[in-house]
């Protein structure tokens, strides 16, 4: 990633107001172009970013890894994707205590999206955005109201877009990995689930494809 937005970030310059000003973030530049974002709600507990994008220890990065069929890599000179989050700093140290309550967990995902997410898409000018999860989506549907439906109608959906100073990205929709998110758990339960299974199968080859172009 390139651009003032980074170092914008890093300082926390627009973090006015926000109850987690003063706790860590986890950031993952790239300094090379990337055709696809990935936006998930934000981190959790505090550890470093060589653990937390290691598929033997992390949930979310094995199911981003599962996605990508295996080509997900967030940083460094390998990156094939830029991975941020609505929030950028986590609501838990190192030994789970929280840093904010849940109102202030919600005022920070705000704060956060608001000072940041615009500049990080327009700088990065990706051509496929993978949200994962309601949070993700729910910033998107600023700019296409589409985005309001429910998951499972989204992750179905096909020609989906934002535009965003001009420049048009595509968009898939999939499910949070989280326990909180009843969608992938209960996928087999679904009287359609192969159809969202059908689903899950093209967005990840659409996800390959466009990592492959880059």
């Amino acid at each position: 990633m390139t651009g003032s937005i980074w170092e914008i970030i890093k300082e926390k310059r627009n973090c006015k107001g926000c109850p987690l000003k003063d706790a860590p973030q986890l950031l993952l530049n790239v300094d090379k172009k990337v055709n696809v974002m990935v936006i998930t709600e934000g981190p959790n507990v505090e550890a470093p970013k060589e653990f937390i994008t290691s598929i033997a220890n992390y949930p979310t990065f094995m199911y981003l890894q599962t996605l990508f069929k295996g080509n997900f890599h967030p940083y460094g000179k390998d990156a094939t994707v830029y991975w941020t989050h609505v929030r950028k700093c986590f609501i838990k140290n190192c030994k789970g205590r929280r840093f904010v309550d849940k109102k202030g967990e919600k005022k920070a995902l705000k704060v956060c999206s608001d000072a940041y997410l615009e500049d990080e898409i327009k700088t990065v000018k990706p051509k496929l955005i993978v949200a994962v999860g309601r949070k993700a989506t729910d910033f998107l549907s600023r700019y296409n109201q589409k985005l309001k439906s429910k998951l499972k109608t989204l992750m179905t959906s096909e020609n989906l877009t934002v535009i965003i100073d001009g420049m048009v990205s595509e968009v898939v929709v999939v499910p949070h990995p989280s326990g909180r998110s009843r969608t992938l758990t209960n996928l087999e339960k679904d009287e359609n689930w192969k159809e969202i299974r059908d689903a899950l199968e093209r967005i990840s080859e659409k996800i390959v494809k466009a990592v492959s172009n880059y």
